[in-house]
């Protein structure tokens, strides 16, 4: 059965449409989200469709702006705007826990939908969602024009382009011109505008999109600290569970680019240290032995406590040996060396040579100054965490945190 839908937004005043094929009511649904204000039914439809999903219900939903739907000025056209008419529509169909099937743009609006509603959410499909500002090469194009120019210049120029191309015999060519058939074009650079200034913390809401049952069970997700994966990672640890790394997987890393963004995220990292240890400290406390409790846990609060020292011994040293405020001090600038360079550095030159790259030397001194810097800001996070100066009852603490005796352990 294929069947168009209206629903009225009252808070967009507009209505939104949305195709609703297929199995019986209480069949698993798929929801299928398309991209940068395409028609839902030139992308999807072939696919929700298919024999092999006969048994899923579909709902195909056209964004405003797009295809059916209207296209009211006051609409914002960003993700997070998208996922509210989104969830507008599952909740007016009693829909929860169905699987999201988001490209592009979709895929994008999926995060913030199940961010926003994890009741509505069980599965997440994201195929080339915009993860990071920036845009793509499409949105980065249309974007970088203002509105007026874009709607009565640019856009006109690129569908001839297009349209041309199709003509030519270009499927994909032909496949772009279908898919914004009907879709507003203001829309269209309001949306674009929206993921080229997309929101930072939408890759880290991909990361925290997941079933919940287990982690509220262990006592909820925190807010206001830093090291919220961490935190997360040791408790499913401790439920029992096992964290499995995806050897094919490719992994990037934040490399700071100046010196304030790297303050900045060490500063984050050390504090992690912190306050990690300090919600979990039920763990170190607990007469019941786990690898993360007994060890892990007390080797990173030595650990940073270590390293939070090496730039107050590196001032005294250095003093001491330039000024000899105790004639009868055994400190020699030897020792000042020994602990500005350490084992570290040994260890570098070793790995550089035994990996076969010499070249990679030249970038100890680097390196070194780096480790004084790390160590500064581990001082300054250790310094900036603020401490509850009433000492606390250890075995009263445990108690309170430990919820349950037996084969599972949770802080």
């Amino acid at each position: 059965m294929v069947g168009m839908k209206s629903l009225y937004l009252p808070f967009a005043d507009a209505f939104i449409r949305y195709h609703d094929i297929g199995a019986r009511k209480d069949a698993t649904v798929l929801v299928y989200l398309s991209g940068l204000n395409f028609s839902v039914l030139s992308c999807h439809l072939k696919l929700a469709t298919h024999p092999s999903l006969s048994s899923y219900r579909a709902i195909l939903i056209e964004y405003l702006g797009t295809g059916h739907s209207e296209t009211p000025a006051a609409f914002s056209y960003t993700p997070q705007a998208h996922a509210e008419c989104v969830a507008a529509v599952l909740k007016h169909e009693g829909i929860k826990e169905c699987t999201i099937v988001g490209h592009s743009q979709g895929g994008t609006v999926g995060i913030e939908l199940a961010h926003a509603n994890p009741d509505l959410v069980a599965h997440l499909i994201v195929c080339e969602g915009n993860l990071t500002p920036g845009g793509g090469a499409g949105t980065k194009y249309f974007a970088s024009v203002e509105e007026d120019r874009f709607a009565t210049d640019l856009f006109p120029r690129f569908l001839h382009g297009r349209r041309k191309a199709a003509i030519e015999g270009d499927g994909a060519a032909a496949a772009m011109l279908a898919g914004w058939v009907g879709s507003d074009v203001r829309a269209i650079h309001k949306a674009s505008v929206a993921l080229v200034d997309l929101d930072p913390e939408t890759e880290t809401r991909m990361f925290v999109v997941m079933r919940t049952e287990h982690p509220r069970y262990l006592g909820g997700f925190v807010e206001g600290m830093n090291g919220e994966d961490t935190d997360l990672s040791l408790r499913i640890g401790e439920l029992g569970y096992h964290s499995v790394v995806d050897p094919k997987l490719l992994y990037t890393s934040e490399v700071p680019a100046t010196y304030g963004h790297m303050r900045e995220q060490r500063m984050r990292w050390f504090r992690s240290v912190f306050h990690v240890s300090s919600r979990c400290r039920d763990l170190i406390y607990s007469k019941n032995s786990s690898l993360r409790g007994k060890v892990i846990l007390p080797y990173m609060l030595v650990n940073s406590a270590r390293r939070a020292m090496l730039v107050p011994l590196i001032i005294f040293g250095s003093l001491e040996c330039v000024f000899s405020f105790n004639e009868l001090s055994p400190i020699v600038w030897q020792s000042v060396v020994a602990v500005t360079t350490g084992t570290p550095s040994m260890v570098a030159v070793a790995a550089a040579l035994m990996n076969g790259v010499p070249r990679a030397l030249v970038a100890v001194p680097d390196y070194l100054l780096f480790r004084v810097l790390r160590a500064y800001f581990t001082l300054e996070s250790l310094l900036s965490i603020f401490v509850d100066t009433r000492a606390e009852d250890l075995e009263e603490a445990t108690i309170r945190d430990l919820q349950r005796s037996g084969s599972i352990r949770v802080a």
